[in-house]
C-alpha cells in the first residue's frame, strides 16, 4: 500500500498547487484549519471544511431546525392552550357554582330536592353537551398535534436526509450548495412555484432545503391559521355556551339564593362545633387524621397545572418545568408562592426550590445539592483536583516524526500579553532521549517574558539553561497585537516533558498538550530569546564575567584555611582534547604555573629570588630594561648545569663597574672568542684557537674599497667606484698603496658586460650580458681541432661541431663536417685536383622556397614549393609555367583538422576507395565500417546542417536543423530523441489533412490512422502520455469484445482511472462528475405510452432507508473512493423498478452487470409523494371544517 505523506503550510488562504501534491498526498492548511488532496484527475481538491465553517453551517442548519420546530411547537401549544382555556373557563364556571350547591342540596331537606334535581337536570345536560364538545375538541386538537407531528416528522427527515446529502456529496458545502442537483433544484422550483408566499421566508439556506423548509413552514402557517379560525370560532361558541349557561344558572340562583341560605342555616345547625366531618368552603378546617390526595397530572388533566393551589404536580417537563414539583401557593394564590422541583430517570436526581414574584412570574429556581446530587467544580466556580494539577503544572508531549529532520520548532504555548511590564513563566523539565546515566538529557530550562512600555511596543525573553551540552532556541512570534505564539527547539526523542508556568494578571496563557510543529522557523514577527548558561557542577562551559565588580572589589577570592604547607592547586586547564593541561599552584612564598599530567614541570616560578622560566620570548619596544647604577657592572650570565657542571659559560654586557665595552665573551677551556664593541667604535672579533670567521651570509662594506688581502708583497683588493668593480692590485711593497695600471678585471654594473684581461682602455675579450656574445678584439685561432658546440644551450641535448679534416688517398683533399654524436649531417668538399665540389645532406631535405627542376627534355619546367597566406595558412603546390597543376592545404594552420586536395583538372579513377570505409562504384555509394556512418550537410563555412547516419544495429537517425532535433527510425517507430517541440503552430507530426461531412467519417483520411487487427481479442493503444522514468499519465485505447462492432469501446485511462464511450452512446466513468449544469432531454415529443403515476407514492418514499456508507471502486476492487449518503437501487427497484437499470463499469470482456439510479425518476417519485401529502393536506383541512360545522351545531343545541 502506498504510504500517505503530509505536508503542511500556516499560510492563510494558500492553496497547493498540482505540481507540490502526489495522488493521495495530504496537506493541512494550518491557518485556515482545512485539508487538501490530490485526486485521479490531477486536481487539487478541498477534502475537509474548517471546523468555522462546519460550525457556521452545523448552526446555521440548527438555527433553521429550531426555527422550524419553535414554529411547529408554538402553534400546537397556541391551539392547545386555547383549547385548554375554553375547557377549563367551562369547567371553572360549571364546578364552581355547581358542585357546592349540589353538595349541600343533598343535605337539605326535600322542600329543596325539587329545585335540586332541576339544578343537578341542568348540570347533567350541559356535563353531556361539555363532554361532547370536550370530546370533539380533545379529538380535533389530536388530530392537528397528530398531523402537525407527522408533517415536523417528515419535515426533519426531508431535512436531515438532504442536509446530509449535501454534507457529503459537496466538499465546499457553503458555497456549492446551490447547485448539488439539478433534479432536485427542479423539484425545488415546482415546489416554490406552487407555495409562492414562502419565497419571501427563505434565508441563506441551500436552495433545496430553503424551499423544502418554506413549502413545510407554508403548509405548518395555513394549517395554523385554519386551526386559529377554527378555534376561534369554537372559543366564540363556547364563549356563547358559556353566556347562556351563566344565565340559565344566574336565573336559576335568585330563586334558589333564599333556599340555599336557609339551607347553609340548617347545615350550620347541623354541624355545631365538631370540626373536620367535612372540609367546609372558605372556613378553617383543622383535621387530626391522613389527608392523601393524587398528584395533578398535566397529561392526564389540562386543566390540573394551576399552581394558585398546593399541592404536588407532574408537569413531566413541560413548560419549563421538571419531572415533578411541589407547589405551596402564597394566600392570595401564585404571586409570592415557592415550591420544590424534582426531576428524576435521565434527568438525574436533581432538586429545585423555585419562588414566583408578586406577579405570579417565576422569579428563579435554584439547585438543592444532596448526596445523590453533589456539585461539580465547575458550578461551584472553584478548580477539581485535577483541573488543579494541570493548573500551574502539565505533561506536553512534543515529537519530532521519522525523516530528514531530526529537530523542530514546538509551538508550546500561545499567550496574550500586554503592555507596561506583564510576564509569563514556563520551566520546561526534560531532554532529547531517553537513556540510562544521560545525565545531559535529564535537563530543564526557564523561560521568562516580559513586556515592554510601549514605546516600543514588544517583548523581552530570556531562556536559563543548566546544561550547554543541550541546543535550546527559544523565540515568541507575534502573530497580532498583544498575542505571542512561543516557540521552543527540541530534538527527537524528547517526547514526553514537564512544563510548569505562570502568568501575572491581565495575561493570558494557553499551554498545549501537543504542540504544533514546524521544521522551518517562522520569519515574520520573530523575537529571539537571549539564551543565558547557568554555571554549575555539571555545566562548566561559558564565560564568567566580572565587569560591573567595583574596583575595590575581588573578582575571585581563595583563601585557604588549611595550617598544613602543601601545595593548593588553584587552576587545571587546557585549550583541547589530548593537549598540554596546565596547572596554576601556589606553595607558601612560590608561585607556579607547571605542565603535565601532574604539576611536574615547571614553566614559570616566582619566589624572593626572581623568576624563573624555561624560555623567555619578548616582543615589542622595551622588551628587557637592565638598569644600571654607580660601580655596578651590567650583564647577563650563562651558566651550564650539565652533566653536575656548575660554572659560567659566558656573558654578555658591561663586565665591570667601569668598563664603557660592550662584550659578548664565550668563556671557553682552549681559549675565549669574543665580539668587543669599544666605546671609540671599533669592532672586535676575538677567533680564539683556529682563527677562522666564517659565515653562511652576506658581508657587506659601506666603502668603495673592500676585502684588501695584504698577504706577501703585494697587496690586492676590490673596488666599487658606483659604475664597476674592479679586482685591482698595488704596488710591490705597498700592500696598503693605491692600484697601478693592470685591469685584469673589469665588472660593468649598469650593462652586466665583463671585460677581461685590458688595461682599462681595451680588453682581450668582453662578454656581453644581453647578447650573450663574446667579442674578442683581436685574431681568434684554434688550433688543429675541432669547433664543438656543447649540448645544453636552448634545450639541446647533443653537441654540434665543425670537423675540418682530409683523405688525400681517397681524393677527398678538403673536407668540412658537420655532426654530432650519431654521425655527419652535412659535409662540404673539394677535389684539389679537378676543383670539383660536392655537397651532400644526410636525412631530410626542407626549403624555404621553391624546389625547380629543369627542362631536361620537357618544354617547360617544374617546381614545388610550400607557400601561405592568411586565409589559406599551409599549402604546398606543384606547378608549371602555365599555372599549377594540383594543391594540398591545411587552411586553419598547424593545429586544425581540416586538410583540402584540388586538382586543377580531371580525376579519372577505375574507383574510388576511402581507407575501404566508402566506395563510389557506378551508381551506388556504399558506407562499410564499425559504428555510426555518416552523410553530413554543411553550409559553406562548415557549420552542420543536417546529418543522416545509421548504428550497427540498423537504426537510423537524422539530426537538423542546426543539431536542434534528432529524429531516430527504429524500434518499428520514429522518435524524437532530442529537442522538445513548442509554441501554439508546432506539433510532433504536422500537416493538411483533407475534410468531409461527419457522416463520411470512415472514408475520410486521418491524421494517425492505427492499424487495430487484434480489436477482437485485445485492446489497442492509440494514444499515450508518459513521464518517461516516473510514471505513465494518461492513454486511450480501443477495443471491440468479440468482434462485435456494436459493442465497440473507447476507453480514456488517467492514471488509474477509466472514462468508457461505448458504440450504444453510452459514457461510463469511475466517479463523480463535476458540471455547472446537467440538463436531462424531457421533451413531450421524445416521450410515448405515457401513463400518470398511480397513487402510493408517498407510502414508496417512505419505505426506502437513507444509508451512509463507503463507496468502493468496483465489483472486483473494494478500495473506497469516498463516504456517501443515499438510497440502495435494490431497495428502489422493489418500489419503482423503472428508476433502476443496469451499467457495466467492469472489463468489456467479462462485464459484470451493476444497478444504477435515475435521479430524474427519483423526483418524479418524490413529485408524486408531495402532490399525495397535499392532498392529505386538503383533506384534513376539510375534516377539519366539518368538526368545526359539528362543534358549531353542538354549541347552538346548548
Amino acid at each position: 500500500m502506498q504510504s500517505i505523506q503530509f505536508k503542511r503550510t500556516q499560510t492563510a488562504g494558500k492553496k497547493p498547487t498540482p505540481e507540490q501534491l502526489q495522488v493521495g498526498e495530504i496537506a493541512i492548511q494550518m491557518a485556515d484549519h482545512v485539508i487538501y488532496t490530490k485526486d485521479k484527475n490531477n486536481a487539487v481538491v478541498q477534502v475537509s471544511v474548517s471546523p468555522e465553517s462546519h460550525n457556521a453551517l452545523n448552526t446555521k442548519v440548527d438555527n433553521n431546525k429550531k426555527t422550524t420546530d419553535s414554529t411547529i411547537a408554538a402553534n400546537k401549544t397556541e391551539a392547545a392552550n386555547a383549547l385548554a382555556t375554553a375547557k377549563s373557563e367551562l369547567n371553572n364556571t360549571i364546578t364552581t357554582k355547581d358542585t357546592a350547591t349540589n353538595k349541600r342540596i343533598d343535605a337539605t331537606n326535600t322542600t329543596v330536592s325539587n329545585l335540586t334535581q332541576t339544578v343537578t337536570a341542568n348540570k347533567t345536560d350541559a356535563d353531556s353537551k361539555h363532554t361532547t364538545l370536550t370530546n370533539t375538541v380533545a379529538a380535533n386538537k389530536s388530530a392537528i398535534e397528530t398531523t402537525v407531528a407527522n408533517n415536523k416528522r417528515d419535515a426533519d427527515n426531508k431535512i436531515s436526509a438532504l442536509t446530509t446529502t449535501v454534507n457529503d456529496n459537496n466538499t465546499a458545502i457553503n458555497s456549492r450548495v446551490d447547485t448539488t442537483n439539478t433534479n432536485v433544484s427542479n423539484l425545488t422550483k415546482t415546489v416554490t412555484a406552487n407555495k409562492s408566499d414562502a419565497d419571501s421566508k427563505i434565508s441563506s439556506l441551500t436552495s433545496t432545503v430553503a424551499a423544502n423548509k418554506s413549502a413545510i413552514e407554508t403548509t405548518v402557517a395555513n394549517n395554523k391559521r385554519d386551526a386559529d379560525t377554527k378555534i376561534t370560532n369554537l372559543t366564540n361558541t363556547v364563549n356563547s355556551n358559556h353566556t347562556a349557561i351563566n344565565n340559565k344558572v344566574d336565573q336559576n340562583k335568585t330563586s334558589t339564593d333564599a333556599a340555599i341560605a336557609a339551607a347553609n342555616k340548617r347545615i350550620d345547625g347541623i354541624e355545631g362545633s365538631n370540626d373536620a366531618l367535612y372540609i367546609k368552603k372558605n372556613t378553617n378546617t383543622y383535621h387530626h387524621g391522613y389527608l392523601l390526595t393524587k398528584t395533578a397530572n398535566y397529561f392526564d388533566d389540562a386543566g390540573a397545572r394551576n399552581l394558585d393551589y398546593f399541592g404536588a404536580f407532574r408537569p413531566n417537563n413541560a413548560e419549563g418545568w421538571g419531572n415533578l414539583i411541589l407547589n405551596i401557593p402564597h394566600s392570595g394564590g401564585k404571586a409570592h408562592g415557592r415550591g420544590f422541583e424534582f426531576h428524576y430517570g435521565s434527568s438525574s436526581s436533581q432538586v429545585k426550590t423555585y419562588g414566583f414574584d408578586k406577579d405570579g412570574n417565576k422569579r428563579f429556581s435554584y439547585r438543592m445539592y444532596h448526596e445523590g446530587d453533589k456539585p461539580t467544580p465547575d458550578e461551584l466556580g472553584v478548580y477539581s483536583k485535577a483541573a488543579v494539577d494541570q493548573m500551574f503544572i502539565k505533561n506536553v508531549k512534543m515529537s519530532v516524526p521519522s525523516g530528514d529532520a531530526t529537530r523542530g520548532y514546538f509551538k508550546i504555548a500561545t499567550a496574550t500579553i500586554p503592555q507596561n511590564g506583564r510576564m509569563v513563566m514556563l520551566r520546561i523539565f526534560g531532554g532529547n532521549g531517553y537513556n540510562v546515566n544521560s545525565y545531559d538529557q535529564v535537563d530543564f530550562v526557564e523561560i521568562v517574558i516580559r513586556s515592554g512600555n510601549n514605546n516600543p511596543k514588544g517583548v523581552s525573553i530570556a531562556a536559563y539553561r543548566r546544561n550547554a551540552l543541550n541546543v535550546h532556541q527559544v523565540f515568541a512570534v507575534n502573530t497580532s497585537g498583544d498575542n505571542y505564539d512561543i516557540y521552543v527547539n527540541y530534538g527527537r526523542y524528547t517526547d514526553n516533558v514537564i512544563v510548569e508556568y505562570g502568568k501575572t494578571s491581565d495575561v493570558s496563557l494557553t499551554v498545549h498538550d501537543v504542540p504544533e510543529l514546524t521544521l522551518v522557523k517562522p520569519s515574520v514577527g520573530v523575537t529571539d530569546a537571549r539564551v543565558i548558561t547557568m554555571f554549575n557542577t555539571e555545566n562548566k562551559a561559558g564565560t564568567l564575567m566580572f565587569d560591573n565588580n567595583g574596583q575595590g572589589t575581588y573578582d575571585i577570592i581563595s583563601l585557604n584555611n588549611s595550617t598544613d604547607t602543601n601545595k593548593k592547586y588553584l587552576r587545571k586547564f587546557r585549550s583541547k582534547s589530548a593537549e598540554t593541561i596546565w596547572h596554576e599552584v601556589v606553595e607558601g612564598s612560590v608561585y607556579r604555573l607547571a605542565t603535565g599530567v601532574t604539576d611536574t614541570a615547571d614553566q614559570l616560578k616566582i619566589d624572593f629570588n626572581g623568576v624563573t622560566v624555561n624560555r623567555l620570548f619578548v616582543k615589542g619596544n622595551n622588551a628587557i630594561r637592565m638598569e644600571r647604577r654607580d660601580g655596578q657592572s651590567n650583564y647577563i650570565e650563562f651558566f651550564d648545569y650539565r652533566s653536575g657542571a656548575n660554572r659560567r659559560q659566558g656573558y654578555l654586557g658591561y663586565g665591570d663597574g667601569t668598563t664603557n665595552t660592550v662584550q659578548l665573551v664565550n668563556e671557553l677551556t682552549e681559549g675565549n672568542n669574543s665580539v668587543r664593541l669599544d666605546e671609540n667604535g671599533q669592532v672586535s672579533l676575538s677567533t680564539g684557537k683556529t682563527k677562522i670567521v666564517y659565515s653562511n651570509g652576506q658581508y657587506v662594506a659601506a666603502n668603495s674599497d673592500a676585502f684588501r688581502m695584504i698577504y706577501g708583497n703585494y697587496g690586492a683588493f676590490w673596488r666599487n667606484d658606483g659604475g664597476k668593480v674592479y679586482l685591482l692590485s698595488t704596488a710591490e711593497n705597498d700592500k696598503f698603496g693605491g692600484w697601478n695600471g693592470n685591469r685584469p678585471f673589469i665588472y660593468d654594473l649598469t650593462t652586466g658586460k665583463v671585460t677581461l684581461g685590458g688595461d682599462g682602455n681595451e680588453g682581450a675579450l668582453v662578454l656581453e650580458r644581453d647578447s650573450r656574445a663574446a667579442r674578442f678584439a683581436g685574431d681568434i685561432y684554434v688550433g688543429k681541432g675541432m669547433l664543438t658546440f656543447d649540448a645544453g644551450r636552448l634545450n639541446s641535448r647533443d653537441y654540434f661541431r665543425f670537423n675540418h679534416w682530409g683523405d688525400s688517398n681517397n681524393a677527398r683533399d678538403n673536407i668540412l663536417q658537420l655532426d654530432d654524436s650519431k654521425g655527419a649531417h652535412f659535409t662540404t668538399e673539394r677535389t684539389l685536383a679537378t676543383g670539383a665540389i660536392k655537397t651532400k645532406f644526410f636525412g631530410d631535405l626542407e626549403a624555404a622556397g621553391q624546389i625547380r627542376w629543369g627542362k631536361g627534355t620537357a618544354t617547360s619546367t617544374f617546381n614545388i614549393r610550400a607557400w601561405g597566406a592568411d586565409a589559406r595558412k599551409q599549402v604546398f603546390e606543384c606547378a608549371d609555367e602555365s599555372g599549377w597543376h594540383w594543391y594540398t592545404q591545411r587552411a586553419g594552420g598547424p593545429g586544425t583538422e581540416l586538410i583540402e586536395f584540388a586538382i586543377n583538372g580531371t580525376v579519372k579513377p577505375k574507383a574510388i576507395h576511402t581507407g575501404g570505409n566508402i566506395t563510389l562504384n557506378g551508381a551506388d555509394i556504399e558506407f562499410k565500417r564499425t559504428g555510426n556512418k555518416h552523410l553530413w550537410f554543411r553550409d559553406p563555412n562548415g557549420l552542420e546542417l543536417g546529418l543522416l547516419y545509421c548504428d550497427d544495429a540498423g537504426v537510423m537517425r537524422m539530426r537538423g536543423e542546426k543539431q536542434a532535433e534528432t529524429w531516430k527510425f527504429g524500434g518499428k517507430m520514429i522518435h524524437l530523441e532530442s529537442g522538445t517541440v513548442s509554441g501554439g503552430g508546432n506539433g510532433l507530426i504536422r500537416g493538411s489533412v483533407a475534410g468531409g461531412s461527419w457522416a463520411s467519417w470512415r472514408d475520410r483520411a486521418a491524421g494517425i490512422l492505427v492499424d487495430c487487427q487484434q480489436s477482437t481479442d485485445s485492446a489497442h493503444n492509440i494514444w499515450k502520455a508518459t513521464h518517461q522514468g516516473k510514471y505513465h499519465i494518461a492513454a486511450m485505447g480501443v477495443h471491440v469484445p468479440s468482434g462485435t462492432i456494436g459493442n465497440a469501446t473507447v476507453r480514456l485511462h488517467v492514471h488509474d482511472a477509466n472514462f468508457d464511450y461505448n458504440a450504444s452512446g453510452d459514457f461510463t466513468a469511475g466517479r463523480n462528475g463535476s458540471f455547472n449544469d446537467v440538463y436531462i432531454r424531457s421533451d413531450s415529443r421524445l416521450k410515448i405510452n405515457k401513463e400518470e403515476l398511480q397513487d402510493g407514492a408517498l407510502e414508496k418514499v417512505n419505505s426506502l432507508k437513507v444509508y451512509t456508507y463507503d463507496k468502493v471502486k468496483s465489483l472486483s476492487d473494494d478500495t473506497v473512493i469516498k463516504r456517501e449518503v443515499g438510497i440502495i437501487a435494490q431497495d428502489l427497484e422493489k418500489v419503482l423498478p423503472e428508476a433502476v437499470g443496469i451499467q457495466s463499469t467492469e472489463d468489456p470482456e467479462h462485464p459484470e452487470a451493476i444497478k444504477t439510479i435515475s435521479n430524474s425518476a427519483v423526483n418524479a417519485l418524490i413529485i408524486k409523494a408531495m402532490q399525495e401529502m397535499d392532498a392529505k393536506f386538503e383533506a384534513m383541512s376539510k375534516e377539519l371544517a366539518e368538526t368545526k360545522a359539528e362543534l358549531a351545531e353542538l354549541k347552538a343545541t346548548k
